[in-house]
């Protein structure tokens, strides 16, 4: 990554989903300090503070969806009307355009980053990305039948052997091209779209019936996804240790306040991934004067003094212990 602008890093956001995005930047500056090309933010929201917020950790240039495919992406929402509240899910399209660039890696803005990923920008593959929950499925339950065979499961409106996760892409230099976008422009005809199942997968099902057998496989510490993750410890022997990139596909989101009970009862294993997510947030986010640190340190200290009366008064027992 020593060719400027050679490269970029894109992420699609707005305004509802700039937290996220700010926590996607500076975590991945972090863990990349030698990153010297473009990041973009593919967006059609005019908010001043939402790109105050991540021109503050970055020189972030903003682009908006060209014309072509926000025309597309119109016509399509007219005929599938719950696409309303996820339409920019297909701003992904938009990656093929930025011919300029010799390599372009995507991230979903609700992904942190926790580890170096120069691997994404320096591999020759065309197209990177990926297996998604079907295929871990598939290979999960191969490993059940001890190797026997599988049939390809349906998904996406059709057969496929493998599949990927549209959440980490890896693009070079052959598909960054007007007549990739042109073709990828013409799968959200809305009578196409139909033929491919279901709508809730958008950009992911268009990109896969596309690209079906075109990409080459990325290991799953580049797409840790945390609903995914006994799947993927099944079939990758990976682990949150490993993990480079962790991705909150799905309804939880880290931002979001939930019941602590509800949480470990439910989806446990969200809370450490959340927990470092926030501390990521406060790193991003750090008191912007010397009053505002002190505050900031007077309820940290404040906090941790409840914690230990609280603890000291009525501490946890083990119910047993490991051996």
């Amino acid at each position: 990554m020593n060719a400027k602008n050679k490269y970029c890093l894109v992420t699609i956001s707005d305004s509802t989903f700039s937290i996220a995005s700010e926590v996607l930047i500076y975590s991945f500056l972090k863990y990349n300090p030698d990153f010297d090309g473009d990041i973009l933010v593919i967006t059609d929201d005019p908010s001043t503070e939402f790109r105050q917020r991540l021109e503050r950790i970055y020189p972030v240039e903003f682009v908006q969806p060209d014309p072509r495919l926000r025309a597309a992406v119109d016509t399509l929402q007219e005929h599938e009307p719950r696409l309303a509240d996820i339409y920019r899910r297909l701003f992904t399209l938009e990656l093929f355009r930025l011919a300029d660039y010799d390599r372009v890696v995507y991230l979903d803005s609700d992904i942190y980053c926790s580890g170096e990923i120069s691997e994404l920008f320096s591999r020759p593959e065309p197209l990177l990305a990926c297996p998604d929950g079907f295929t871990f499925a598939d290979r999960v339950r191969q490993l059940i039948a001890k190797g026997e065979p599988f049939d390809a499961s349906e998904r996406y409106g059709r057969q496929f052997e493998n599949s990927f996760n549209a959440g980490v892409l890896s693009i070079g230099k052959p598909l960054l091209a007007e007549h990739i976008y042109q073709k990828l422009l013409g799968m959200l005809d809305p009578v196409r779209w139909k033929d491919m199942g279901q709508s809730k997968f958008t950009d992911q099902m268009a990109l896969n019936v596309f690209f079906d057998g075109q990409f080459a496989p990325l290991h799953s510490r580049y797409n840790y996804v945390i609903f995914l993750e006994e799947y993927q410890k099944c079939v990758e022997q990976v682990s949150l240790l490993d993990a480079r990139l962790v991705h909150f596909a799905g309804d939880i989101k880290p931002w979001n306040h939930y019941d602590p009970v509800q949480l470990a009862s439910r989806a446990p294993q969200f809370i450490k991934f959340i927990d470092v997510w926030r501390e990521l947030l406060d790193e991003a986010r750090p008191p912007a004067d010397e009053a505002s640190r002190q505050a900031d340190v007077e309820r940290r200290f404040g906090s941790q003094q409840d914690w230990i009366k609280a603890y000291n008064q009525q501490s946890i027992k083990p119910k047993g212990r490991m051996v």
